[in-house]
């Protein structure tokens, strides 16, 4: 009965210890869809301003 119930808390833990990972890894891809926004957006903002002082549109 004990090796039951230490084994339903071990499937718990690991059950959070997953769903954690899951959470972090969310997380990082949402930064790294961020950084990329922002890096696109600087990057036109760049070839905008670049583009207006040649004077081309």
């Amino acid at each position: 009965m004990y090796l039951f119930y230490q084994n339903k808390c071990l499937l718990k833990y690991c059950k959070r210890k997953k769903g954690e990972r899951e959470a972090l890894v969310k997380l990082y891809l949402l930064c790294f869809y961020v950084i990329n926004l922002l890096i696109s957006y600087k990057i036109e903002l760049i070839t905008n301003s670049f583009r207006a002082k040649n004077g081309t549109t």
